[in-house]
Protein backbone atom coordinates (compact mmCIF):
# COMPACT_ATOMS: atom_id res chain seq x y z
CA UNK A 1 0.00 0.00 0.00
CA UNK A 2 1.64 3.52 -0.87
CA UNK A 3 1.34 6.47 0.61
CA UNK A 4 -0.94 8.05 -1.57
CA UNK A 5 -3.21 4.93 -0.69
CA UNK A 6 -2.88 4.68 2.75
CA UNK A 7 -4.54 8.62 3.10
CA UNK A 8 -6.99 8.21 1.16
CA UNK A 9 -8.32 4.86 2.88
CA UNK A 10 -7.70 7.58 6.29
CA UNK A 11 -9.99 10.28 4.61
CA UNK A 12 -12.46 7.58 3.94
CA UNK A 13 -12.86 6.32 7.29
CA UNK A 14 -12.72 9.95 8.94
CA UNK A 15 -15.22 10.82 6.34
CA UNK A 16 -17.41 7.89 6.96
CA UNK A 17 -16.72 8.72 10.86
CA UNK A 18 -18.17 12.66 10.16
CA UNK A 19 -14.26 13.95 11.13
CA UNK A 20 -14.36 16.38 8.11
CA UNK A 21 -11.34 17.71 9.50
CA UNK A 22 -9.51 14.92 9.88
CA UNK A 23 -10.75 13.73 6.90
CA UNK A 24 -9.57 16.87 4.50
CA UNK A 25 -5.65 16.69 5.68
CA UNK A 26 -5.68 12.90 4.37
CA UNK A 27 -7.34 14.18 1.20
CA UNK A 28 -5.13 17.38 0.89
CA UNK A 29 -1.90 14.76 1.40
CA UNK A 30 -3.03 12.49 -1.35
CA UNK A 31 -3.71 15.79 -3.52
CA UNK A 32 -0.64 16.93 -3.48
CA UNK A 33 0.82 13.18 -4.26
CA UNK A 34 -1.82 12.97 -7.38
CA UNK A 35 -3.54 16.30 -7.98
CA UNK A 36 -5.05 15.17 -10.94
CA UNK A 37 -7.14 12.29 -8.96
CA UNK A 38 -10.63 12.73 -9.94
CA UNK A 39 -12.00 10.42 -6.99
CA UNK A 40 -9.65 12.65 -3.86
CA UNK A 41 -11.41 15.59 -5.76
CA UNK A 42 -14.65 14.25 -5.43
CA UNK A 43 -14.50 13.25 -2.19
CA UNK A 44 -12.58 16.29 -0.84
CA UNK A 45 -15.96 17.93 -2.60
CA UNK A 46 -18.26 15.62 -0.56
CA UNK A 47 -16.41 16.11 2.64
CA UNK A 48 -17.15 19.98 2.15
CA UNK A 49 -20.84 19.00 0.91
CA UNK A 50 -21.44 17.42 4.30
CA UNK A 51 -20.24 19.74 6.57
CA UNK A 52 -22.55 22.18 4.31
CA UNK A 53 -25.41 19.84 5.05
CA UNK A 54 -24.34 19.95 8.76
CA UNK A 55 -25.41 23.48 8.79
CA UNK A 56 -21.92 25.73 7.66
CA UNK A 57 -23.67 26.74 4.17
CA UNK A 58 -20.47 28.80 3.87
CA UNK A 59 -19.00 25.31 2.63
CA UNK A 60 -20.96 25.08 0.07
CA UNK A 61 -18.88 27.09 -2.24
CA UNK A 62 -15.85 24.79 -1.67
CA UNK A 63 -17.85 21.40 -2.38
CA UNK A 64 -18.84 22.50 -5.87
CA UNK A 65 -15.30 23.63 -6.49
CA UNK A 66 -14.20 20.19 -5.27
CA UNK A 67 -16.84 18.39 -7.80
CA UNK A 68 -15.99 20.88 -10.57
CA UNK A 69 -12.37 20.16 -10.02
CA UNK A 70 -12.91 15.94 -10.23
CA UNK A 71 -15.40 16.72 -13.42
CA UNK A 72 -12.56 18.81 -15.16
CA UNK A 73 -9.99 15.95 -14.18
CA UNK A 74 -13.07 13.39 -15.93
CA UNK A 75 -15.56 14.60 -17.09
CA UNK A 76 -17.35 11.15 -17.42
CA UNK A 77 -17.23 10.80 -13.13
CA UNK A 78 -21.03 10.45 -13.01
CA UNK A 79 -20.84 11.09 -8.37
CA UNK A 80 -18.94 14.15 -9.31
CA UNK A 81 -21.86 15.07 -12.04
CA UNK A 82 -24.77 13.80 -9.60
CA UNK A 83 -23.23 15.62 -6.73
CA UNK A 84 -22.60 18.68 -8.03
CA UNK A 85 -26.11 18.77 -9.02
CA UNK A 86 -27.22 18.19 -5.11
CA UNK A 87 -24.89 21.20 -4.68
CA UNK A 88 -27.14 23.46 -6.94
CA UNK A 89 -30.30 21.89 -6.13
CA UNK A 90 -29.58 22.73 -2.40
CA UNK A 91 -28.59 26.64 -3.23
CA UNK A 92 -31.79 27.15 -5.10
CA UNK A 93 -29.35 27.38 -8.11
Amino acid sequence: QTENQKNIKEGLEALLAGQYEEAGECFNAALLEDPTNTWVHYLNGLRYHMMARRGDVTQYELARAGYEQALKFDPTNTMASLQLGRVFAEQKD
